[in-house]
């Protein structure tokens, strides 16, 4: 049967280095299935208020992601289904327009 997948959060500051501890987990992993969600792919759309003024959009509070989506994503991948994460795009602030992610646990 299947078994139940499990998470691991790895928090810190911008550019701090989560990505490469999250790299070398996998690496070490080997074989097994591991997804890596980056918080990054959660951002919430910024107003076009925002993008005009995007030097004082501070992208290190809770208030600049879609907790919602994430945590949908999350709660999906735990009951083994594949999710579709979302694809941010920096240059426009926007999620892309290109297809999601697709992610299967």
């Amino acid at each position: 049967g299947s078994s139940q997948p499990f998470f691991i959060g790895i928090a810190g500051g911008t550019a701090s280095g989560k990505t490469t501890v999250c790299s070398r987990i996998i690496q070490s992993l080997g074989d097994q299935r591991v997804v890596l969600l980056s918080l990054d792919e959660f951002y919430r759309d910024l107003t076009p208020e925002e993008c005009a003024n995007i030097s004082d959009v501070n992208f290190d509070v809770p208030d600049a992601f879609d907790i919602k989506t994430m945590v949908d994503c999350l709660d999906e991948l735990r009951e083994n289904k594949t999710v579709e994460v979302p694809v941010y795009d920096f240059v426009t602030s926007r999620r892309s327009d290109t297809a999601p992610r697709r992610v299967m646990p």
